[in-house]
């Protein structure tokens, strides 16, 4: 006998779904909380459904379906307009905001994040502006501009604990953590995830949990503590693949693919980089993509196929410097630059290095140490006189001691 809900209680109960779909999404039940939303699509007022289809499109970004998830949220933005929804409006512009950042388009992201800001701050948000505040802070972070970074994330961090939101803390406290990691403080940045960990657990974040986990494995990482390292890893790709986030998924298998490639087991790295860059490609993350083509180039240049590895790392140069990414193009700087110096193209090794030189030292990273052993090397093979001109004609200075070693 199929039972037929009565229409207030339809909408009863589809509030309540509303109402949970934050805790239901980080639980990982996104695929009923879909089901249930498209049930009850065309039974609900128009303000609802505005909430409804922007609910959905945070479903699609965290699958990593972008067209779908902005095509939601584009819906949802045209009725919250007409209703003239102001603090629905905002959050439309937020989240339309988040999947221009997952693809790597910065830019636009800001843009929709700034208009966002604006309404939040004209109608008193404070939880929306702590938001749009920390992803103004992503953006920074991803464009290496770490100082301005950690004075959004700072701001948020101080709203987010004023107003007692857990998971909002627990967020910026996060990002804290990745600037420190990114300045080689290893500790400090670990101690960060750690205090961000504690507070994702207690509230049960699943997909947050995951992430941190992330983190933490690279920290090990780096710090050569590959066993630690890939059991974080495994933790995070699990969660990740139990709730459908893809993009995770991605970020997880590369990181795996670094751990055999820092053993110098180059068919596995290259095959779970193979894998990453695939789903990379099929969500539309040029980031991922970026960074994974710049890792087959390492693959290639580590054994010796200096052709290849340099078509990998001009691929990877020129989506990095599509969507802002400074750190990647110093990275792909550096790695190309070795190549010409391998090479014997002495004075195209200097241009690369010396770029990859100067962003690096901009953003206060460790690999400026490493750029700065390059470049020593590459006087002692190109020869001391023909460095040391090149130096001064593109500074007008003579050859700091530094290079002398």
């Amino acid at each position: 006998m199929k039972i037929r809900l009565k229409p207030n209680l339809i909408f009863s109960i589809i509030q309540v779904v509303i109402d949970a779909d934050p805790l239901l999404n980080r639980w990982g039940f996104s695929r009923i909380v879909e089901s249930l939303y498209n049930r009850v699509m065309g039974r609900v007022k128009q303000k609802t459904q505005a909430v409804i289809i922007g609910n959905l499109g945070v479903v699609y970004k965290d699958r990593g379906e972008y067209g779908l998830a902005i095509e939601n949220h584009e819906k949802s933005l045209k009725i919250k307009e007409e209703i003239g929804d102001r603090s629905g409006i905002a959050n439309s512009l937020h989240q339309i905001g988040m999947i221009h950042y997952s693809q790597g388009e910065y830019k636009s992201a800001l843009e929709y994040y700034e208009k966002s800001l604006k309404i939040k701050e004209e109608i008193e948000d404070r939880s929306g502006i702590a938001s749009s505040l920390h992803q103004i802070g992503n953006i920074h972070y991803l464009q290496g501009e770490y100082k301005s970074a950690l004075e959004y994330y700072e701001k948020s961090l101080k709203i987010f604990e004023e107003i007692g939101d857990r998971s909002g803390v627990a967020g910026s406290i996060h990002q804290i953590g990745n600037i420190h990691e990114e300045q080689g403080q290893y500790k400090s940045a670990l101690e960060y995830y750690k205090k961000s960990l504690k507070i994702k657990q207690e509230i049960g974040d699943r997909p947050k949990v995951a992430i941190v986990q992330h983190q933490i494995g690279m920290i090990h990482e780096n710090q050569g503590e590959y066993k630690s390292a890939l059991e974080y890893y495994e933790k995070s790709l699990k969660i990740k693949q139990e709730i459908g986030h893809r993009s995770g998924v991605a970020s997880c298998l590369h990181q795996i693919g670094m751990i055999h490639k820092n053993q110098g087991e180059y068919k596995s790295a290259l095959e779970y980089y193979k894998k990453s860059l695939k789903i990379a490609e099929k969500i539309g993350d040029r980031s991922g993509i970026a960074i994974t083509l710049h890792q087959i180039g390492n693959i290639h240049y580590r054994e010796g196929e200096y052709k290849s590895a340099l078509e990998y790392y001009q691929k990877s140069l020129k989506i990095a410097e599509e969507i802002g990414d400074r750190s990647g193009i110093a990275s792909s700087h550096g790695q190309i630059g070795k190549i010409f110096c391998e090479t014997n193209k002495f004075k195209e090794s200097f241009e690369c290095l010396f770029n990859a030189l100067i962003i690096f030292v901009e953003l206060e990273s460790p690999y400026a140490k490493i750029v700065l052993n390059f470049l020593t090397t590459l006087r002692q093979k190109w020869g001391t006189k023909e460095f040391d001109s090149a130096y001064k004609n593109k500074t007008g200075k003579d050859v700091p001691d530094v290079f002398k070693a």
